[in-house]
C-alpha cells in the first residue's frame, strides 16, 4: 500500500528515504536466491517530471532519458521529440475567454464549462464523430472514461441543409445566422436545462472563435456568399496542401485553408482537397491526413484552427547525423509530440478534461486506422513472407483454391493482431524453456496517489488526476 503524501516536506522525506532502492537480482531455476525483503517495503520514488528536453522544452522524468545505463546531468529524450528530429510550431496561449472557461480555480462557472466541455464543442464542430460512443462504462464508480465502439471517423455535410431539415454541425456557421445561438442550442436535440449549457457562453464562444479561428472564417467568408441577392450556388474547398507543402503554420490565414468554387471542380484542385457541397444529402468523410481532421472536430482545443497531421511534415536534420529511410514524421511521432507538456508555450489541449479524453482516443484509433491501410496495401509483401498465404488457409480447413490468397494479412509488428500475440506466446515459452517455468504471476495497477503523478499534476493549478489521461492512464 503506497503512503499518501500531504505536503513537499513528506515528499521530499519520501525522496530521501527511497534513494538506495533500486537493486535488481537475476536468478535460475536451479537455485533458490535469498534477499531481505525488508528492502521493499518502501516504494520507489521516482519524484516529478524535472527535466526539460533540451530541444523541444518538454517535461520529462529522469527515468525516460535516453542512455537509462548511464547516470546523466544533462540526459537526453527521445520518446518526445526523437532528440530535435521532429519539430512543430509552439502552441498559442489559450484566448482569454477560454483560459477563464478553463481555468480549474476559476468557481463555479468554470466548473460548470468544463463538467459540461463536450457538450459545448459539439455545438462548434464542423464534423461529426464515428463509431458508437458507450455511456455505460461511466455510470460506474470511478473516474470518466472515454470510450468508443466500431469504426472511427470524420464525416461533413453540405454548405446549406435539405429543405426541411435543420442546419448541424458546419451549417451552423452559414444558415440563418441571426438565430445561430439557439441554433445551437436547439441542435443538442434536448432541453437547455438538462444539456446544462449556458446561452450568454454559447454566444461568448462564438464571437471568440469568429475572432481567432481560421476554419471559422472560411465558413463565415461562404455564408457573407449566400447573402447577396443574386447569387449563384458555390462550393467550399478545404485545402489539404499548403503554400510551401511540408511545413507546419501557426499563422494561417482563412485565404490558405479553404477557398470557394463557383461551377464546376477544377481538374487542377489536390487529391488531398475536400470540396463541401452547396446542398446534399449525403456527408462526405474527412482523411486523417487532411490538416483540418482534427481542428475541425474540436474547436474548443484548437481555438485558433491550427493545423493538425498531415503528409510531409519533415525531420529537422539539423542536428542528426544518422540516417533514415523515411525523411517525414509519422502520424505516431506526430501525436506523442502533441501530448507533451511544455511550459514554454500553450497548453490549451491540457485543460480540455473530459475532451482531452475524447482527444486521445480518436487521435489512438487515427494511428491505427493509418497501420490498417498501410498493411491492406502492403498484403503482397505479407503474403510473400508466409507463401501466400497457403499455409493459414490450409491450417483453417480451407479447400477452395480460389479463396487462399484472399484474406487480408496481419503481420506480426501490428499490436493486437493474431500474429503479434502468437509470436509473444512463442517468445514467453522460449523464457520458460531457458529460464524454467515462473512461480508468480505479478500484475500491474496504477495509483492515483502516486507521488510521481501527484507532481506532474502541480504543473496547472487544480488538476485532479481524472483531468490528465496523458499521464495516469
Amino acid at each position: 500500500m503506497l503512503p499518501i503524501l500531504n505536503d513537499e516536506d513528506d515528499i521530499s522525506t519520501f525522496n530521501q528515504q527511497t534513494a538506495h532502492i533500486g537493486t535488481s537480482f537475476v536468478g535460475d531455476n536451479s537455485t533458490s536466491t535469498h534477499f531481505d525483503s525488508n528492502q521493499y517495503n518502501i516504494p520507489l520514488n521516482l519524484g516529478g517530471p524535472r527535466y526539460v528536453c533540451c530541444f523541444c522544452g518538454a517535461q520529462m522524468w529522469y527515468e525516460e532519458r535516453k542512455n537509462k545505463s548511464r547516470n546523466e546531468r544533462n540526459p537526453r529524450f527521445t520518446m518526445c521529440c526523437m532528440e530535435g528530429k521532429v519539430s512543430l510550431p509552439p502552441f498559442k496561449q489559450t484566448p482569454s475567454l477560454l483560459a477563464t472557461l478553463l481555468n480549474y480555480k476559476g468557481g463555479r462557472t468554470a466548473y460548470k464549462f468544463r463538467h459540461n466541455i463536450r457538450v459545448y464543442n459539439s455545438m462548434f464542430q464542423f464534423t461529426s464523430i464515428g463509431g458508437k460512443i458507450d455511456s455505460e462504462i461511466n455510470r460506474r464508480l470511478g473516474p470518466y472514461v472515454f470510450k468508443i465502439n466500431g469504426q472511427n471517423h470524420h464525416k461533413i455535410g453540405s454548405l446549406l441543409p435539405v429543405d426541411g431539415e435543420r442546419s448541424k454541425f458546419a451549417q451552423l456557421y452559414i444558415y440563418d445566422t441571426e438565430n445561430e445561438v439557439s441554433n445551437r442550442i436547439n441542435a443538442l436535440g434536448y432541453d437547455v436545462q438538462q444539456s446544462g449549457v449556458e446561452e450568454n457562453i454559447v454566444k461568448e464562444l462564438m464571437e471568440m472563435l469568429d475572432q481567432t479561428n481560421q476554419i471559422v472564417k472560411a465558413f463565415r467568408m461562404a455564408k457573407e456568399r449566400f447573402k447577396e441577392p443574386d447569387y449563384i450556388p458555390v462550393k467550399l474547398r478545404l485545402i489539404g496542401a499548403r503554400m510551401n507543402d511540408g511545413q507546419q503554420y501557426t499563422n494561417l490565414i482563412s485565404s490558405e485553408v479553404a477557398a470557394l468554387i463557383v461551377g464546376d471542380v477544377d481538374q487542377l484542385i489536390d487529391k488531398r482537397d475536400i470540396i463541401i457541397e452547396h446542398r446534399s444529402n449525403g456527408l462526405r468523410r474527412i482523411s486523417d491526413l487532411h490538416p483540418a481532421f482534427m481542428p475541425m472536430q474540436y474547436p474548443l482545443l484548437f481555438p485558433y484552427g491550427e493545423d493538425g497531421f498531415h503528409l510531409n511534415i519533415p525531420y529537422q536534420k539539423w542536428n542528426h547525423t544518422t540516417k533514415t529511410k523515411r525523411g517525414t514524421v509519422t502520424a505516431r511521432e506526430f501525436y506523442v509530440y502533441m501530448l507533451q507538456f511544455r511550459l514554454n508555450q500553450g497548453f490549451t489541449l491540457f485543460l480540455g478534461g473530459k475532451l482531452f479524453h475524447q482527444y486521445i482516443t480518436d487521435a489512438f484509433t487515427s494511428v491505427e486506422g493509418m497501420r490498417l491501410d498501410y498493411n491492406l496495401r502492403n498484403q503482397k509483401k505479407f503474403r510473400t513472407e508466409i507463401f501466400q498465404g497457403v499455409v493459414d488457409a490450409f491450417t483453417r480447413g480451407d479447400t477452395d483454391g480460389n479463396m487462399i490468397g484472399k484474406r487480408i494479412i496481419l503481420p506480426a509488428s501490428f499490436t493486437g493482431g493474431p500474429r503479434y500475440y502468437m509470436q509473444n506466446y512463442q517468445d514467453a515459452m522460449a523464457i520458460c524453456t531457458y529460464y524454467g517455468y515462473p512461480d508468480l504471476f505479478i500484475t500491474f495497477t496504477c495509483n492515483s496517489r502516486w507521488p510521481e503523478i501527484i507532481a506532474a499534476l502541480k504543473f496547472i493549478d487544480g488538476q485532479r488526476v481524472e483531468d490528465r489521461p496523458d499521464i495516469s492512464w
